[in-house]
């Protein structure tokens, strides 16, 4: 590097440095060479600080994911993110998305290939908790009374997700969050193909999970989608179930991703930004 590059460019090159990127055919970058002893220390440290808020980071999104790999690989992932697809933003709450193609890619995991879904699973729940607030509206279920289900619409809350997995993501989760981790059930259901539909939702500050029966799931999809709840019945594999689906609200009362019901078409369609995967 030039002694008269511009302070963009010195930033730059120790950016390169510290993310242990640009390395030439002696494992060292160009910042190392112009370096004395003392700031080359300096830059380890950088180095290795960088190294362990990486794992830190990580290992707050995906705890159960740390369990399954193991500490040691665990901290190797980490470290190969932060130098390979290091962050874009300051804020390292947003780091992270990549990890569950990253592992799909992972041809030492081809032979486990649940661990990818329970990644997804983790960062959803991870990004629902920073979900934007919104408030139950008990009295607009009034609106059922007074008005025809192709007319309304269910109001689910911000950052609700439906991710439906080939295997048991929910079951697996679960297991490792026991204290010892019960893995009798996840194996079995493991070995028998089972898979589950996770429901991510937010209730107050704490993102909340579970698994959903595939004819709950087939309703939460169509109004995830901005379904009516005619579309929802007429979607259901039990028929136009009213009763069925009577319950199903109340269980979304209940467990708070249902905070009420709309006309099909108002403005706030849109805001709520609830997903399906």
């Amino acid at each position: 590097m030039s002694p008269h590059a511009t302070l963009e460019q010195q930033q730059a090159a120790l950016v390169v440095a510290i993310l242990d990127r640009g390395l030439d055919e002696h494992g060292v970058t160009v910042l190392d060479g112009l370096l004395s002893s003392p700031w080359q220390a300096g830059l380890a440290a950088y180095r290795n600080n960088g190294r362990a808020t990486a794992q830190r980071a990580l290992q707050a999104i995906y705890p159960v994911l740390r369990q399954m790999l193991g500490t040691p690989s665990f901290d190797a992932l980490a470290r190969t993110m932060w130098h390979q697809r290091p962050p874009q933003f300051g804020d390292l709450a947003q780091w992270g998305s990549d990890v569950p193609a990253f592992i799909e890619s992972d041809p030492q995991l081809a032979d486990a290939p649940y661990i990818a879904d329970v990644a997804r699973v983790e960062w959803t729940l991870h990004q629902t908790e920073r979900a934007e607030n919104a408030h139950a509206d008990p009295r607009s279920f009034a609106l059922l009374a007074s008005r025809e289900p192709a007319t309304l619409r269910a109001r689910l809350a911000p950052g609700t997700t439906l991710i439906a997995s080939r295997w048991p993501v929910v079951t697996l989760i679960r297991a490792h969050q026991s204290d010892p981790p019960d893995l009798g059930t996840a194996a079995e259901r493991l070995r028998a193909g089972a898979g589950e539909c996770a429901l991510v939702w937010r209730r107050g500050m704490r993102a909340e999970l579970r698994s959903l029966p595939p004819e709950h799931a087939q309703w939460l999809r169509v109004a995830l989608g901005g379904g009516s709840l005619q579309a929802m019945l007429d979607a259901s594999p039990l028929g136009n179930e009213t009763g069925t689906m009577t319950g199903w609200m109340a269980d979304g009362i209940t467990e708070g991703w249902l905070l009420g019901v709309a006309p099909l078409h108002d403005a706030e369609h849109a805001s709520t930004h609830p997903t399906t995967r």
